[in-house]
């Protein structure tokens, strides 16, 4: 399974994020989203699937979500997106890109999460 990883080495969830999906056997491909961002094209297609939304992709500790005003409900998911464009570090991580989805993971659970499926089958037997 490809896993896609945009990570931030500054962030502890995007670090454990990383542990988690290695401790499921997988080797992930990193974007380090502070130094290669997605661009805005991306970053509209990654919060649409993702379901989440614009503003749920802005790292709302960031000094800069305060200093741009980023929590006025006026702006549009555009000048969202054009802020975390300029400013990379404005964008949360990780987000985890799987074949299967998209999510914002904001807690080690919620990667864990997306690599637990049951076994639709129920014919899958205990390691």
């Amino acid at each position: 399974m490809e896993v896609v990883v945009y990570h931030n080495d500054e962030c502890r969830l995007s670090l454990q994020a990383l542990d988690v999906i290695r401790a499921a056997g997988l080797e992930p491909h990193v974007i380090h989203s502070d130094r290669d961002p997605p661009g805005r094209r991306l970053l509209r297609r990654l919060a649409g699937a993702a379901g989440a939304g614009v503003r749920a992709f802005l790292r709302r500790d960031d000094p800069l979500y305060d200093i741009l005003h980023l929590d006025d409900p006026r702006l549009s998911d555009e000048d969202l997106i054009e802020a975390m464009e300029d400013h990379p570090s404005l964008i949360a991580a990780p987000i985890v890109v799987t074949p299967d989805a998209i999510r914002l993971c904001l807690s080690p659970e919620q990667v864990a999460e997306l690599f637990s499926r049951p076994d639709p089958t129920g014919l899958a037997r205990p390691a």
